[in-house]
């Protein structure tokens, strides 16, 4: 009998120890493996996508034809990393196929895979224009003569045909790409999860509700990756409102305070006692005309800490002032429109993201490396078709530059484009946004 009871023991601890092994197995291979796109059906035309890869470990990323055929017509810019990542660029060549083509982006980690798919539409089968038109403007004039109306009316409409449907707000969870018409608008972006928000601001202006700004807000590193506004004379007038508080339609758990400065000091090469200030990408001087929308600005998802002495007070600011001239010195367009950005890294760059403590709330905020601005001019026929572009853009290191140029930095949008993952005035027919983003035109574009 006590041989039996031996026994017994023996096979009750030899199944306890497998039970044990299982469990430990099974919970050392629950990684999240996933991967998706920013729009999974395009048109024929070339373009982008975004990638986003969620993974726990170090993973590989490839493309594949699931018949079998060509896939060099759409490029990764980046095939491997570790760890979860998004905004990975996917470029693709226009379709002049008759058939849709079809990819298969394939995630790979250790022993595991899975894939998401993404199809581009094909050519449509019609007739081309047989006498297309020429350029309305090849030979613009490259020395603009002086405004002949150096008062124009105040209080113009910022745009001639306005969106007259307010966005819901916010749009957490859905993609965002394509989300208006707006000239401003970026493409290829993702809202929801990992604490991703886009949301646009609609405040009173002449009697009707416009649209003030759009964010893309990462909630976890409490900044808006960027800013997307419209600027014309009506919005400019003179005079500073403050309200510093959190954004309504935001969950404020997720934001920061900035009821205060965000406390402490910094030294910097030209300044011993220097600070962060609460920078705006929207300046409230861009809204200083329409006082509601002044007040918007004030918003903590609106705010970044910049630097004061040398940044935030001197170059930042006087690149806010020439995009404000832009506007009155304008002889084509009266509407600026304007995406400003925060950015810690360029796509593939490494940087250390340095954290402050914020005296407030004692969140740790991050610090961007960088921040940038780009800009569009439009001109219209008659019957509201767009024909001509121009742009600019600048990108500055967020640094200490006191007494240098903004004129220094400035780059072309596709540049910038090729740094952050991000696409800016899709809403462009395509012809003038390659043509118009690959300029650097900084005084033709201020005299459009």
């Amino acid at each position: 009998m006590k041989l039996s009871r031996k026994y017994i023991f023996l096979d009750l601890m030899l199944l306890i120890t497998v039970m044990f092994s299982y469990w430990q197995c099974t919970s050392l291979d629950n990684s999240v493996l996933e991967v998706s796109v920013s729009k999974d059906i395009a048109t024929h035309e070339k373009g982008l996508i975004y990638v986003n890869v969620k993974c726990s470990s170090d993973w590989n990323l490839y493309l594949l034809d699931p018949h079998g055929g060509d896939n060099s017509w759409a490029k990764l810019s980046i095939s491997s990393g570790s760890e979860s990542r998004s905004l990975i660029k996917l470029d693709y060549e226009e379709n002049n196929l008759s058939q849709d083509r079809v990819l298969n982006i394939v995630l790979t980690s250790g022993n595991k895979d899975t894939y998401c798919t993404f199809t581009q539409a094909a050519k449509p089968q019609v007739q081309p224009d047989p006498t297309p038109q020429p350029n309305p403007d090849p030979s613009p004039d490259p020395t603009p003569q002086p405004n002949p109306d150096p008062s124009p009316d105040p209080t113009p409409n910022p745009d001639p045909s306005p969106d007259p449907t307010p966005q819901p707000n916010p749009s957490e969870g859905k993609p965002a790409n394509g989300q208006t018409h707006w000239l401003e608008m970026p493409d290829g972006y993702l809202v929801g999860g990992d604490g991703m928000y886009c949301v646009t601001h609609r405040a009173k202006m002449n009697g009707r509700s416009e649209r003030n700004y759009t964010i893309l807000y990462n909630s976890n590193m409490y900044t808006s990756y960027w800013v997307a506004y419209p600027l014309c004379q009506g919005h400019m007038g003179s005079g500073r409102k403050e309200d510093w508080q959190y954004d309504p339609l935001i969950p404020e758990n997720k934001q920061t305070s900035v009821k205060g400065g965000y406390g402490g000091s910094i030294s910097t090469p030209n300044y011993i006692d220097n600070f962060y200030a609460r920078g705006h990408q929207l300046p409230n001087a861009d809204r200083s005309r329409v006082y509601d929308m002044q007040l918007q600005t004030y918003h903590s998802t609106n705010l970044t800490p910049q630097i004061h002495h040398g940044f935030n007070e001197h170059i930042w600011a006087k690149l806010e002032a020439a995009a404000r001239y832009a506007v009155k010195d304008a002889h084509v367009t009266d509407t600026v429109y304007i995406v400003t950005g925060a950015t810690f890294n360029k796509i593939g760059e490494n940087k250390t993201i340095k954290k402050i403590r914020n005296k407030n709330d004692g969140k740790m905020l991050p610090i961007p490396n960088y921040y940038w601005k780009v800009m569009l001019k439009v001109k219209r026929a008659s019957n509201g078709d767009i024909i001509d572009a121009k742009t600019a853009a600048f990108w500055l290191p967020h640094e200490d530059l006191n007494g240098q140029l903004y004129i220094d930095y400035e780059t072309t949008v596709d540049q910038i484009e090729a740094w952050t993952g991000f696409d800016f005035f899709v809403n462009l027919p395509l012809t003038l946004q390659q043509k118009s983003e690959a300029t650097k035109e900084w005084y033709t574009f201020k005299n459009f």
